[in-house]
């Protein structure tokens, strides 16, 4: 399952939310998307939260939110519909109700540690859902 996991966020052209309560994945995504200081970890509640998602959108760095409940911010909503568009031959990317200059390189990886989370059906039909709960039928 991890296997498949790790391929489908190598290939998915949508941001991912990723089911893990025993921060298997996140550990994978640290050990692989940290080169060079490109990737950025955060949680929703940090002060710098809106600061350093719009830096990494400009930049086109990683994003790994982490520790995210079943209620995701509306902020963090609109970001995960990734509703790029293109204004004066830019493209931008709506978050926080402003545009910014969306670089093609930047990924973002929602994470909840909730074994079974219930997410809205606005949300999960706008990104790749992965499940990386160790289970019996997984080992």
């Amino acid at each position: 399952m991890s296997v498949n996991n790790a391929l489908v966020v190598e290939k998915t052209k949508r941001f991912c939310l990723l089911v893990d309560p025993q921060v298997q994945g996140i550990t994978w995504l640290k050990n692989q998307f940290d080169d060079g200081g490109t990737l950025t970890v955060v949680k929703q509640n940090d002060s710098q939260f809106k600061k350093l998602i719009e830096i990494a959108i400009d930049m086109g760095r990683t994003v790994v939110v982490e520790n995210v409940g079943e209620e995701i911010g509306m902020n963090l909503q609109s970001l995960m519909k990734k509703q790029v568009s293109k204004y004066g031959g830019q493209r931008m990317v709506l978050f926080c109700r402003k545009s910014y200059k969306y670089d093609k390189n930047f990924r973002l990886f929602v994470v909840s540690a909730h074994p079974r989370p219930h997410f809205d059906v606005n949300i999960t039909n706008h990104v790749t859902l992965l499940n990386f709960s160790v289970n019996i039928e997984s080992l």
